[in-house]
């Protein structure tokens, strides 16, 4: 019932993203990046040796999942089919587990999704 709930409530999000426009759209590049330091211990922004403990997120929007060479990924994030983009990716960092159940990532996500949103823009930032 709870799981249940809990992908009622993602739903419920991606719809508000829908009818409202995306958070992206309005995120803080330079607020992001200092967001982003908490994710920096286990991924890079570095276009060249991009993967540490997690993958390299240099360029991920636009990225189809799993995709990123070198790095092996978790069976729940190989089995998926689709591509970032930068809603998913809001949702994903605001609700791990509940997006893409049996993922590795350690990670509980983030309770403010403005944070989300500024880090995707920074990470959108990257060229």
């Amino acid at each position: 019932m709870v799981r249940v709930l809990a992908r009622c409530s993602v739903l419920a999000l991606v719809v508000l993203q829908v009818l409202h426009g995306s958070p992206a759209q309005a995120g803080d590049a330079e607020k992001g990046a200092k967001a982003f330091r908490r994710c920096a211990a286990c991924h890079s922004v570095q276009e060249a040796n991009p993967n540490k403990a997690g993958p390299g997120l240099f360029g991920i929007i636009g990225r189809k999942v799993a995709s990123l060479p070198g790095y092996m990924y978790s069976p729940a994030m190989a089995s998926v089919d689709f591509v970032w983009t930068e809603d998913r990716l809001i949702s994903f960092l605001t609700h791990p587990q509940q997006i893409l159940p049996g993922t590795r990532m350690p990670f509980m996500g983030l309770s403010r999704i403005e944070d989300a949103s500024n880090i995707v823009t920074y990470l959108a930032s990257l060229k």
